[in-house]
């Protein structure tokens, strides 16, 4: 899609705020708020209300290192940013209508971006520590996408697209990384990580399947993919936890009505089920 040209204001003030706040603007039903703290702050906003002659709205404060980017387009729209520390950066791009996106982060180094475009669309990112990155991608209806981070350098990242689904990821520690990607219709994913450099993958098209990853250690990895086989796909559930460290966990489910489980306890257990097919039933226990 060409976007339109993007217009960024950037003020340098000196002063000592302890919070500023940008003022409320709508236009066509549609709403942004800005809250930053600390020093050399800036945001560029911009927000038409999908008719001809649309607004447009303005507004840059600068009182180290914040920075936030607001383009909404449509109608209906809402975006809200909450920043407080230093080296922040936060960008919201929304398109169509009745979308949400909400990002907060305290902290250092912190990263987040979410871009949507569609219907019904809520995306939620909330950063807290030093050196995150996360990143919403949504396209389509009624999704729903939702990331909160704790600790320091933790990555994550939500795609999806088609109606309908709902992902979730969850980190709490160091070093973790973890990515969702949905498409299809009425699916549910959902990572939660807590410990160190551990790494999840959900990756799922068809409707109404279910993947959940949970692990608790250092280093662990799991990966579901879930997909079609002969024309079937969907309404299948999958199922990873790890606790302990260098565990490694894989389910892949081709087809449909296809249930598998890995529960991993201890150290550098190893395992993987293969599904094709329809109605299929694995479960793994490790200790």
């Amino acid at each position: 899609m060409e976007r339109r040209m993007f217009i960024f204001v950037l003020l340098a003030v000196f002063a000592s705020l302890a919070l500023t706040p940008a003022p409320l603007w709508a236009a066509g039903g549609s709403s942004f708020s800005v809250a930053q703290s600390g020093e050399n702050l800036a945001y560029s906003l911009k927000q038409d209300d999908g008719e001809a002659g649309g607004r447009l709205a303005l507004s840059s404060l600068t009182v180290s290192g914040q920075r936030v980017e607001i383009y909404q387009e449509g109608k209906q729209l809402q975006a809200s940013v909450s920043q407080t520390g230093e080296n922040l950066s936060a960008a919201i791009e929304q398109y169509g209508s009745r979308n949400q996106a909400t990002v907060e982060q305290s902290g250092q180094e912190l990263s987040a971006a979410v871009f949507q475009q569609g219907d019904g669309l809520r995306a939620s990112l909330s950063q807290t520590g030093q050196g995150h990155w996360a990143e919403i991608n949504q396209q389509g209806s009624r999704l729903a996408a939702s990331i909160s981070q704790t600790g320091q350098n933790n990555q994550a990242a939500i795609s999806q697209t088609g109606e309908g689904h709902d992902a979730l990821i969850q980190q709490n520690g160091s070093g973790n990384r973890a990515d969702i990607q949905q498409s299809g219709a009425n699916g549910r994913a959902e990572i939660s990580q807590n410990g160190s450099d551990n790494l999840a993958e959900i990756i799922s098209q068809g409707s109404a399947n279910q993947a959940f990853i949970n692990q608790e250690g250092l280093a662990n990895q799991a990966f579901i993919n879930q997909g079609a086989w002969a024309g079937l796909a969907g309404n299948n559930y999958a199922s990873i936890l790890q606790q302990g460290n260098y565990n490694l966990a894989s389910i892949s489910q081709m087809g449909a009505f296809n249930t598998a489980t890995i529960q991993q306890y201890g150290n550098a257990n190893f395992a993987s089920i293969v599904q094709r097919g329809s109605h299929n039933q694995a479960y793994v226990v490790q200790r």
